[in-house]
């Protein structure tokens, strides 16, 4: 039983035990996980918990999970294409099915390369943070922070009016930076919709559902179908290649459906006659450059569309001043120029004398300031050079400049560097020293000992989590009750609580020990026995019907080939010569003979 089923598999919160429907989410706790999902209260590497089944797609299943050492609630993300896969109820390892190998495990480094990605965006609220990506059960796993959201499709159905134009750009700008950082990192989304966007409790908009390349329309065997209305005309054409502007089109599709109201027409029926356009009462309120937007960021094909998510992000936030703007200034500024001049009173010429003047002025004014530049770097130099000149000679023994030690090292006949005696910290000092001297001011850090015993060495090696909270040695031993790669034992009991980093020895089964199988063929069976059960088989013995041409209890086939390892333990069958039979001549003459007796 699990020491955690006090808690709801629908919500993670606490609950009574002997509840069936939990009070605060409505969850039937007898209710089934359907294959091919996770059993409800499946354990990941000891540490995580799995509840519900929040949602599926294409290619993964995301479910209510629980954090057991950190007691908090997280999702869990399994990477999951359930075409190529086959897993049973209640059973926790995927089996791939013939000949989807390699379509598989390519799949699973998408998921696992955009999990990084998305790993490396830091402090954006438009994606949940990842704190854990492992491999187990023949598939991947990714944690992420738990908030609770619902998709924004059943947001605008509930909502009962539409959001102004302002705040409608304000929630969607971390969108399309979240967007455009992965970009950068040359990931198209390609399935931006009102499902893959939800809306979080604080009212702000983030992108749950990242798909891997492969599902969006390139394999058949993991396809997501395209949202229509959101999907441009490349997302139905297996052959196509996406592109940035994919995530263009769809993110301007939804903003489009959030200011208006109305779900754009599918792209698949604008080939022939374009048939979008935007409500005259919407358009009233933007500039010229913003309507236009619209039109070039949803354009049917993609040589004709805002090719970055950085364009339309810069127009839509009006970063840059639109070209009417900049012409309507120049000209206002032209206009303004000339009014000026017009109406300024005209000054008489100036006189010979007047110009000369000026001209000994100017001349008198750059002289003082070029005297007054002169003295300044004139001043900075002397300083420079007496300091120098103090510095190598006493102020080095109470002043540590280590760039400055470093440049005049070389220099030897300075007085600082007699005897080629250094003051270095460095050099004078050994790092066993520094290190010992060194004032922590850092909190400790306490971690809790997870139950490795359940675990199997292999993830135990690729978890961050564990690899981050403790230093882990391993030790090897064979083992006749535990499996290969299982621990064990552990040196720190399970549920204490230690400093982070501290040193954990983990005993990993290495299975039970394998021996070089002996020939024994030709040999007597009670030395062949002695042999074979010295090195740890269970031996069996096989009588053959001897028909008087073999030699008595000589070993004659054996069940395993030898030369070859197996596991002590292994049983290994020897077939035997038996006893000569008696023949029909002496049985006559034994009777005779006690006859005659």
């Amino acid at each position: 039983m699990n020491e955690f089923l006090h808690l709801c598999m629908g919500c993670m919160n606490p609950t009574d035990e002997s509840s069936v429907i939990c009070p605060n989410c409505n969850y039937n706790s007898l209710s089934v996980q359907p294959s091919p999902y996770l059993p409800k209260e499946s354990i990941l590497l000891g540490k995580y918990m799995v509840g519900k089944l929040l949602y599926s797609t294409s290619d993964s299943a995301v479910y209510i999970g629980y954090d057991i050492i950190e007691k908090k609630t997280v999702k869990i993300c399994e990477f999951l294409p359930q075409k190529p896969i086959i897993r049973e109820i209640d059973e926790k390892e995927v089996t791939v099915r013939a000949n989807c190998e390699k379509l598989y495990f390519e799949c699973m480094g998408s998921f696992e390369s955009i999990r990084k990605s998305l790993r490396d965006i830091k402090g954006s609220v438009a994606i949940d943070k990842i704190t854990d990506f492992f491999f187990v059960n023949n598939t991947a796993y990714c944690i992420v922070e738990y908030h609770s959201s619902i998709p924004l499709s059943q947001y605008l159905q509930t909502r009962g009016s539409l959001l102004p134009w302002s705040k409608v750009v304000s929630a969607f700008k971390p969108i399309m930076s979240v967007l455009e950082r992965l970009h950068k990192a040359g990931i198209v989304h390609g399935s931006i919709s009102p499902e893959t966007i939800h809306v979080g409790e604080d009212g702000k908009l983030k992108i749950e559902i990242f798909p891997i390349p492969q599902a969006n329309g390139r394999l058949p065997e993991i396809c997501e179908q395209p949202v229509s209305g959101y999907a441009p005309i490349e997302r139905y054409k297996n052959d196509c290649s996406l592109s940035f502007s994919t995530d263009v089109y769809s993110v301007m599709a939804l903003i489009y459906t959030v200011a208006t109201g109305f779900v754009p027409p599918p792209s698949t029926s604008r080939l022939t006659t374009d048939t979008l356009s935007l409500p005259p009462t919407f358009t009233e309120s933007l500039n010229e450059n913003t309507v236009d937007a619209f039109y070039q960021a949803m354009a049917v094909f993609p040589d004709n569309r805002l090719s970055s998510m950085q364009e339309l992000s810069d127009i839509l936030l009006q970063k840059k001043p639109s070209v009417s703007e900049n012409e309507n200034a120049a000209e206002e500024n032209i206009t303004g120029t000339q009014d000026e001049e017009e109406n300024k009173p005209k000054k008489a010429p100036l006189s010979f004398e007047e110009k000369e003047e000026l001209k000994k002025k100017r001349a008198a004014k750059r002289h003082s300031i070029f005297t007054a530049v002169k003295g300044i770097a004139t001043g900075i130099i002397v300083a420079t050079m007496l300091f120098f000149t103090a510095y190598t000679t006493f102020l080095y023994q109470y002043i540590q400049l280590d760039t400055l030690n470093d440049i005049l090292a070389s220099f030897s006949f300075l007085p600082m560097n007699a005897n080629n005696k250094s003051e270095s910290v460095h050099e004078t000092v050994p790092p066993q020293a520094l290190t010992s001297q060194i004032v922590t001011t850092e909190p400790v850090q306490s971690v809790v000992v997870a139950d490795f015993t359940r675990l199997n060495y292999e993830d135990i090696k690729q978890s961050t989590v564990f690899n981050e909270n403790y230093y882990l040695v391993y030790e090897f031993e064979f083992s006749d009750e535990h499996p290969k790669n299982t621990i064990i034992r552990q040196s720190h009991v399970h549920g204490a609580v230690v400093e982070k980093g501290t040193t954990i020895t983990l005993v990993v089964s290495k299975g039970k020990e394998s021996v070089v199988l002996d020939d024994v063929i030709g040999l007597d069976y009670d030395d062949a026995h002695a042999i074979l059960t010295a090195d740890g088989f269970v031996v069996k013995k096989v009588i053959l019907k001897n028909n008087g041409a073999q030699p008595v209890n000589e070993v004659f086939t054996m069940s395993h080939v030898a030369g070859l390892e197996f596991e002590k333990g292994t049983e290994i069958t020897l077939s035997v010569w038996g006893q000569l039979p008696v023949s029909e001549e002496s049985t006559s003459l034994a009777e005779t003979t006690t006859s005659a007796e």
